[in-house]
């Protein structure tokens, strides 16, 4: 049997209601699962690559805290699995 997987990564910029729409979308498009990314940027980003800056949806920042801003809290990835719950959908996150 066929599972499909949306990957939705980190295409939500930290927004827990496109991140819902997002996997919305899945569930209308047949997916059965909808995966995002997870991550601590204090260990995961190369120390070179903190102090960068970088245009943002929200204006210029160091890369760092564009990668903070954009990870979901445990309780943010609570209401997302209690979501995807409501709309049968699977959901996970990888690291």
């Amino acid at each position: 049997m066929v599972k499909v997987i949306a990957e939705i990564g980190i295409n939500h910029n930290g927004s827990i209601e496109l991140c819902k729409k997002l996997m919305m979308l899945a569930k209308i498009s047949g997916c059965d699962y909808a995966k995002i990314q997870k991550r601590n940027p204090d260990v995961c980003v190369p120390e070179k690559q903190k102090s960068k800056v970088k245009l943002t949806p929200w204006g210029t920042m160091s890369y760092i805290e564009y990668k903070h801003k954009i990870e979901f809290s445990e309780e943010q990835i609570q209401e997302l699995f209690e979501f995807s719950k409501s709309i049968d959908l699977e959901f996970f996150a990888s690291v």
